[in-house]
């Protein structure tokens, strides 16, 4: 038997007809303002992206949404959520349906998670639609955008991008190098980056202009505050050219004098 539709835009609702007869009604809302998510009973949800929210918005959203499923089924005892989304770090899914559920086992009765690769999708799309997100995505967005798995997408953005054969040196500190230094200020928690530039030529390219390669090659790590990193900096290379890049908000801090910020220090 045929399925008709009844949109109604103004109350955000679509009736599923059949026969005549309303067969089922879905309502329509937006998680972006969990407390507008009252004032009805329904029998299922189903949430979409609910990982692309904040995971405060997006625990408000649920436990607005859960309230609502008050509805009785004479077809069926058990009212049901469905969630789909692309997972986005460990946001809200991840704590909801992997931590929360390794934590209280007792809830796997109540909850369970099924990944779906888009690989498997293949057939319903363009033939260059999986190439090209991996043509474009690092490794990390690649597992969670296309093998829809939980992976750590906010912080190690630079070394998901090291490749050890392209970017491991060898490089050692001569005596003629000008060090470059990078430098955090975290009182207590001081740390520096040394680095030395090499000019080369590009063996690719004829007539090409030389290339600038940088290389990490020393570090200084854990000292307590801008004068201890100097003095070791001094005594490490006494005898070097040395140029520091100091991390911008060193200037609102200070290390001991308080007349002196830790970037005048520096110079």
């Amino acid at each position: 038997m045929p399925c008709t539709v009844d949109i109604n835009k103004s109350e955000h609702t679509v009736k599923l007809i059949i026969g005549g007869d309303v067969y089922a009604t879905v309502k329509c809302r937006s998680m972006e303002h969990p407390g507008r998510i009252v004032g009805f009973d329904i029998s299922h949800a189903l949430i979409d992206e609910i990982d692309c929210m904040k995971k405060e918005k997006a625990d408000a959203a649920w436990k607005k949404i859960v309230a609502r499923m008050s509805s009785v089924r004479d077809d069926y005892p058990i009212n049901t959520v469905d969630f789909t989304t692309t997972p986005e770090g460990f946001n809200w899914m991840y704590e909801f349906f992997v931590k929360q559920l390794r934590e209280k086992p007792e809830l796997k009765k109540f909850y369970s998670l099924v990944k779906a690769s888009t690989l498997k999708n293949r057939k319903n799309l363009p033939d260059d639609y999986i190439p090209k997100l991996y043509a474009t995505y690092p490794s990390n967005l690649v597992d969670a955008y296309v093998n829809g798995e939980f992976v750590n997408l906010t912080s190690g953005g630079v070394y998901t991008c090291y490749d050890r054969s392209l970017n491991n040196t060898d490089r050692s500190i001569k005596d003629s190098d000008h060090l470059h230094i990078g430098m955090d200020f975290n009182v207590g928690k001081m740390s520096a980056i040394v680095h030395v530039e090499d000019t080369v030529k590009d063996v690719n390219k004829a007539n090409s202009a030389p290339l600038k390669i940088t290389s990490a090659v020393d570090e200084f790590m854990g000292l307590l505050d801008t004068p201890a990193m100097i003095k070791a900096i001094e005594t490490k290379y006494p005898n070097h050219r040395i140029t520091i890049y100091p991390d911008a908000s060193g200037q609102n801090r200070k290390s001991s004098n308080a007349s002196e910020t830790d970037i005048s220090l520096q110079g």
